[in-house]
């Protein structure tokens, strides 16, 4: 039976140990879901709070390994090996779904694996999401090989829709996030922005005006583009700054991937929840103004258009709600293709190289012992071993027999 708080029925399938965790938040947010992985401490490491309790976990590593330790070639392995024992707990978990999202971290050996898991499930007829985080700056070499080869693996599985998170826009925005929270905290930022879309017209105390319906969200969740949203709070419809934030949200947003361009989007949602107070200060004119600009900038793009009432929402402010579909990878993809392909090839040169061995030049035969002959070798081994005769051996030699040494007490 379809949820009577949203729109959409999704389902989220996390891979790995970042994909088991958004998977874990959709689970908070009551969406049914699993987390697969190679490692039994990361499926632990979800935690066994109440609102997990319709988080699914299976293990699909080799019998006592626990983990792929980066190792992207095992990972696929462990996912095309555990086929069968996947598509069976899918069917019945997808059972009924609108939506199903595949969660995964590209820089780890069983995440980065997700095209495997797309082709598992492609006898499934299902409608997948993949949603991908990509690794930031300060991660290592192999991390950003693995992603890169994951997102090219990727772009030759079967069409679907692709959403990428940047984890260094991420952690540029929240560098101050104690690091014990910093990720349950982001997983949030991630997913609230798809949760809110999808509960607008079920959400207690909002009202529409103009509603965006179940499958106008979906047409465009299942667009088989690259989807990029954002959220903001302002206090008046400025069409200069308004149109200005859905442009820089799309070219250097917060979340997403840097350099998707405004020209080239081809579906777009735009919906605004606001007071009553703050609608009644806002004219149709400013509204129809932003909307004719944005769908200029956006060249013609298909649009879909949500105002709705919230009285809930302090009444000198609005929340603006942006989700676009585009074909074109980011531009960030291609930055981490490039420094995938630098320090890749600097770690392989230096893996490829044996330790070094020590040259000892001129005192390779230096001996600070002087060297003995044979024969003198031989007779002072003899008297050592003399030396460490049985006492009562000697004893016997000199004519005398040892006393018995008995034991105390």
């Amino acid at each position: 039976m379809k949820p009577v708080d949203r729109s959409l029925d999704i389902v989220a399938i996390g891979l790995g140990q970042a994909g088991g965790n958004l998977a874990a938040e959709f689970a908070r947010r009551g969406y049914r879901a699993v987390a697969l992985n190679t490692g039994h401490t990361d499926l632990s490491a979800l935690g066994a709070e109440s609102a997990l309790a319709g988080l699914q976990r299976l293990y699909i590593g080799i019998d006592r390994y626990d983990g792929a330790g980066a190792n992207l070639d095992y990972g696929r392995d462990c996912v095309i090996g555990s086929a069968d024992r996947i598509r069976r707990l899918v069917t019945q978990l997808t059972e009924g779904a609108d939506l199903v999202v595949l969660a995964a971290g590209f820089g780890g050996g069983t995440g980065s694996a997700v095209s495997e898991l797309v082709q598992v499930l492609t006898p499934l007829d299902l409608p997948i999401i993949t949603l991908a985080t990509l690794p930031g700056e300060q991660e290592s070499a192999i991390a950003k090989v693995n992603a890169v080869r994951a997102v090219s693996e990727l772009m030759k599985a079967p069409a679907h829709t692709l959403i990428f998170v940047d984890n260094a826009r991420l952690a540029e925005h929240h560098a101050h996030a104690a690091l014990d929270e910093y990720f349950r905290r982001v997983n949030a930022i991630i997913i609230e922005p798809l949760d809110a879309l999808n509960r607008l017209n079920q959400r207690l105390g909002a009202s529409p005006i103009r509603s965006i319906d179940g499958e106008s969200l979906r047409t465009l969740l299942t667009s088989r583009g690259v989807l990029n949203y954002a959220e903001r709070q302002c206090s008046s419809l400025s069409v200069h700054d308004v149109s200005d934030w859905v442009t820089t949200s799309l070219e250097s947003g917060g979340v997403m991937p840097t350099g998707s361009a405004m020209s080239d989007i081809n579906y777009l949602v735009f919906v605004v929840e606001a007071s009553g107070k703050w609608l009644a200060n806002t004219s149709l004119t400013a509204f129809n103004q932003l909307t004719k600009r944005l769908k200029a900038s956006a060249s013609n793009a298909v649009m879909y258009l949500g105002i709705y009432r919230n009285d809930q929402i302090p009444s000198n402010e609005a929340t603006l709600r942006l989700l676009a579909s585009s074909p074109s990878l980011p531009k960030t993809i291609q930055a981490i293709v490039r420094a995938a392909q630098l320090e890749g090839g600097l770690l392989s040169e230096k893996l490829s190289r044996s330790v070094d061995l020590v040259d000892l030049g001129d005192i390779i035969d230096f001996d600070p012992v002087p060297r003995r002959s044979a024969l003198a070798r031989a007779a002072g081994a003899t008297r050592h071993r003399a030396t460490r005769a049985h006492p009562k051996h000697l004893a016997e030699v000199r004519g005398v027999v040892a006393p018995t040494v008995g034991r105390a007490g």
